[in-house]
């Protein structure tokens, strides 16, 4: 019988027995959770409330009814029912793990408050939520937090590293998935190594801008490239580009985790590359089918995937010290210079005036093109007192959307920095956007999560780019970037050295003036903008992993 005509059935059952016998709590209860089964949570409140009247007492009728407040987004009071839960029966795993739901949703919105630039639920709660995600994670292995979330980036390493492997116990959970054994290497009959690319972002965004021109480079003598897309065709020049350097183009967004497995395998890939990690829009189920004999995390999620299907994850020694290895489930390797490939854009004659940026004459201009979610009250709090200290200068901030700037207003005012010292760009178009860049003096970067392909297209137009590096990877990228583009001196280690410095540089342009001077003179030669030599050392990479798993 399909489930929703055997819940239906034994609904009826339930409802007659009302009307011919006694109603109990425990009647009513089974009715909830069979109204709750046919996704009405509603009408299965109404029953929870009956029950309650009879059995006040009754700490599982008040976890059930948290979870139908919850089921209609009544976060507040879903809270308060999981608390009068526990208050009644304190050893309820049940009302544990209800609270611990509600708990995600609260920091699910701080998360949607920080994208829109609103900071005033972490302030409240961001604390606590983190206090209770630790509890949480260690008595019932269930996390509160995701780890590539803005709260996730103020857990430590080794907290990252434990909440992203019960992420996967989840994802495996949920998804009915078992870890599989490594396939057979099947070797290729021309000799070269079959290496495969998954990714969202084969298009205009941070990672397709990264990797536009790296394809265009592999060795096709030693190297048979292929690009699965898990994403959407947005027409644009990076998606054209990337179709047409790679040997094969494989499109698998409409394909179920299944299907597009079984096309992998069937292509007999030697490397698969991840490029999503657990980010948004991840196929992470794919990898979890063990398509491929060997299988490598790279470049588009900034920590551990905590995943048993992932057996390698390539860094470099700046963003992943040895010391920190700790902190990821996959064995990590390193490249000698920068992780971060980037792609340098030809770009065309153009020159964009100050006033079309809204930049006033003859001032001092800081900048942050970093997405809002990254900038957290403790580095606002620096950046306003690095305006008070040069209030000849402005600070030069990226929005999206009026919500963000409005935010950034009402934030900066409280910290009585006048509206006047601070300007706000829109997207523009890569080309566009680089061009603009030549009008900063200095880049200051982000704590929370650094910079990443915003500090390489900095470093490429020759602004410098002050970081202060944190315990997280995600936190240490713009200072490897900085290394790799021969510019390391802006590179800090207190928040308190992060503001003199910046201060310091504003009241001296010919200090700057010389940064960028020898930021263009190390150019030429820098390993961040050397493809080639990226390249170079990818494939070696790729060699020594095949190596490596090929005799396990």
């Amino acid at each position: 019988m399909h489930l929703a005509s055997s819940i239906t059935s034994r609904l009826a059952e339930l409802e007659h027995g009302l009307h011919i016998g006694s109603v109990t709590w425990q009647k009513l209860l089974e009715l909830a959770k069979q109204w709750r089964h046919l996704e009405s949570p509603g009408r299965a409140e109404s029953y929870l409330r009956k029950a309650l009247y009879l059995a006040p007492e009754e700490a599982e009728i008040w976890c059930l009814l948290s979870a139908c407040l919850l089921d209609q987004q009544r976060l507040p009071e879903a809270l308060a029912t999981a608390q009068e839960a526990i208050a009644r029966q304190p050893t309820l795993i049940a009302a544990q793990l209800q609270l611990g739901r509600c708990q995600r949703y609260q920091a699910h919105a701080s998360q949607l408050g920080a994208i829109n630039n609103d900071w005033s639920l972490f302030n409240e709660i961001g604390s606590e939520l983190l206090d209770q995600h630790r509890q949480h994670l260690t008595a019932y292995g269930v996390p509160i937090i995701e780890p590539f979330s803005v709260l996730g980036f103020l857990l430590s390493g080794i907290d990252q590293r434990l909440t992203a492997q019960a992420q996967v116990d989840q994802f495996m959970d949920q998804q009915q998935l078992k870890c599989l054994p490594r396939p057979e290497i099947t070797p290729a009959t021309d000799g070269r190594l079959r290496i495969g690319y998954v990714s969202a972002d084969f298009r205009d965004n941070a990672t397709g801008h990264l990797l536009q021109q790296m394809f265009s480079h592999h060795d096709r003598q030693h190297f048979s490239i292929t690009a699965y897309s898990i994403g959407p065709h947005d027409g644009s020049e990076f998606r054209r580009r990337i179709e047409a350097d790679v040997e094969h183009f494989i499109d698998l967004q409409n394909m179920d985790d299944d299907a597009a497995a079984m096309t992998i395998a069937d292509d007999g890939i030697d490397l698969l590359v991840d490029l999503m990690g657990f980010a948004g829009n991840h196929r992470a189920g794919i990898f979890a089918r063990r398509p491929a004999p060997t299988q490598i995390c790279w470049l588009g999620y900034c920590m551990t995937t905590g995943a048993p299907w992932i057996d390698e994850y390539y860094a470099d020694e700046f963003v992943v010290p040895a010391e920190r290895s700790k902190f990821f489930s996959e064995h990590i390797r390193y490249f000698p210079d920068c992780y971060q490939v980037y792609s340098p854009l030809n770009l065309h004659e153009m020159k964009i005036e100050r006033a079309t940026c809204n930049l006033p004459e003859n001032v001092f201009v800081y900048a942050c093109f970093n997405a809002v979610e990254k900038v957290d009250p403790a580095i606002l709090d620096c950046w306003s007192e690095i305006l008070h200290a040069q209030q000849d200068a402005v600070l030069w901030l990226l929005v999206t959307n009026e919500q963000q700037q409005k935010h950034y207003l009402e934030r900066f005012a409280k910290r009585q920095i006048d509206a006047k010292q601070l300007v706000f760009a829109s997207m523009w178009p890569k080309q566009q956007h680089l061009a603009r860049l030549v009008h900063v003096d200095l880049f200051l970067d982000t704590m929370l999560c650094n910079a990443h392909t915003t500090a390489s297209d900095a470093l490429f137009m020759g602004v410098p780019v002050l970081t202060f590096p944190g315990e997280l990877m995600a936190q240490r990228v713009a200072g490897s970037v900085c290394h790799a583009a021969g510019l390391p001196d802006l590179i800090v280690y207190s928040l308190k050295e992060y503001r003199q410095t910046a201060i310091s540089l504003g009241k001296d342009l010919q200090a700057i003036s010389h940064l960028k001077q020898k930021l263009a003179d190390a150019r030429p030669r820098a390993p961040l903008f050397d493809l080639p030599r990226f390249i170079g050392n990818l494939e070696q990479m790729f060699e020594n992993s095949f190596h490596r798993w090929s005799r396990k």
